[in-house]
């Protein structure tokens, strides 16, 4: 999955010197991670399913969460080798990730899909924008944006050229238990916690 070629726009990306990794394999920044567990809960457990190298899924566990992680590549942490994509049941209730980009709203129907009780995907604020992703959004019900702030999350073993983070990101939450108000409640936080 994922093709060769410059990481965001054409300028940007290239004048970073990054290149998009094969899988769309951009490691979780820690602080975006830990906000996750302190924003909602995941009764049962969660299927952390494009794991990467354990930077969501440690996050998670250290908050005392249940967690079964899985990848396609394997790693070096969790099972290797599992294509969420193809997946025909889930291995907890609830799905937490930061997903592929290419293949994020596949990640958010296949979840929901799957019959998952909460699904919490990390993605750009700018996923916001566009009347198709807006329409899946409402038809899918999303119960909750959480704008994380920004982060200069980048492809994984790609050197830190201290630039600062362009790009806002948001935790994406679908919630069967969330009563539905005609659209998603949009809050702010912080790895402290809930801003507004």
């Amino acid at each position: 999955r994922g093709r060769a070629g410059p990481v965001g726009s054409v300028g940007l990306g290239r004048a970073r010197g990054f290149v998009q990794e094969p899988h769309g394999f951009y490691p979780t920044d820690s602080a975006i991670g830990a906000t996750l567990p302190r924003l909602e809960t995941f009764g049962g457990g969660l299927w952390e399913c494009a794991c990467g190298d354990g930077a969501l899924s440690v996050q998670l566990e250290r908050a005392g969460l249940d967690v079964v992680s899985t990848d396609l590549v394997d790693r070096g942490y969790g099972r290797g080798g599992v294509d969420f994509l193809k997946a025909r049941r889930l291995r907890r209730p609830n799905v937490a990730t930061n997903p592929p980009f290419d293949h994020w709203l596949e990640f958010a129907a296949h979840a929901l899909a799957l019959g998952a009780v909460k699904v919490a995907l990390l993605g750009r604020v700018l996923l916001l924008d566009g009347w198709d992703r807006s329409a899946f959004f409402l038809e899918t019900r999303l119960a909750r944006v959480w704008i994380v702030g920004r982060s200069k999350m980048r492809p994984g073993g790609a050197p830190d050229h201290g630039h600062k983070g362009m790009i806002a990101f948001a935790w994406y939450v679908w919630d069967r238990a969330a009563v539905w108000r005609g659209g998603p409640v949009v809050r702010w936080a912080n790895p402290k916690g809930l801003l507004a």
